[in-house]
């Protein structure tokens, strides 16, 4: 071994010396390192960065992939997430359902959601750990986001007279796009303003509106400037 009082010709080993030199020791541990953090060893560092770029790139390659294939099947769009159960537009004068093929719903059109297409009265079910309930409209994805994500929202409540004591039942929650207003006046502005493609629905919240326990949610398209929308029809329609 190699010590800093020695002078540099002590230091040469021969070509076929099986001991190690202090360097290679030092080499050893630093590889034992690296495996122990999950890099491979025995591989020159300059190897280990190719190689590295190429896996970068082909799993870039993949990813990409995917994700055009994704968007792709959706028009460039997020797909709207399944809701949690049935949802539908009811007209609470009629009481007839209100989405029939081709109908446009003016902004300030009154209208209730029910968890029925053949029954107005219909209520939603809330996990036993909800706590509140509110209507709302957010982008696709952002469903479960709670008031934090949504774009607008207005509070609704759970029906103090359950068809089924106990369980947290939401009756005839409102519809109207111009009631979602509970949050940023200039968010509910800006929606109709911008008009596109939304989800609208009911949710069943936790933490005051911040963890979401069900979303019912249906996809809409909104008329920039004037509010109106169309709803999608749901599987079966």
């Amino acid at each position: 071994m190699t010590t800093g009082t020695e002078p540099a010709a002590q230091a040469q080993p021969t070509p076929s010396a099986a001991a190690p030199s202090s360097s290679d020791g030092s080499a050893a541990a630093e590889r034992r390192g690296e495996r122990r953090g999950g890099r491979r060893s025995g591989r020159r560092p300059e190897r280990r960065f190719w190689i590295g770029v190429g896996a970068g790139v082909a799993a870039a390659a993949v990813v990409g992939g995917i994700l055009a294939a994704v968007l792709a099947g959706t028009g460039g769009a997020v797909a709207a997430p399944p809701s949690d159960g049935p949802i539908h537009l009811w007209d609470p004068a009629s009481e007839q359902l209100a989405e029939q093929a081709g109908a446009v719903f003016d902004y300030d059109r009154g209208l209730d959601f029910a968890a029925s297409a053949t029954d107005p009265r219909e209520p939603f079910v809330c996990p036993a750990e909800s706590t509140a309930t509110w209507t709302f409209v957010s982008r696709h994805g952002a469903e479960r986001a709670g008031i934090t994500g949504w774009k607008a929202y207005s509070a609704s409540g759970f029906d103090p007279e359950p068809s089924v004591p106990g369980r947290l039942e939401v009756l005839l929650p409102v519809a109207a796009l111009d009631y979602q207003s509970d949050g940023s006046p200039a968010d509910a502005a800006q929606l109709r303003a911008d008009g596109g493609t939304w989800s609208f629905g009911l949710a069943c919240t936790a933490d005051e509106g911040r963890t979401v326990t069900a979303a019912y949610t249906r996809t809409i398209h909104v008329t920039p400037g004037t509010g109106e929308f169309t709803v999608d029809p749901v599987d079966g329609d």
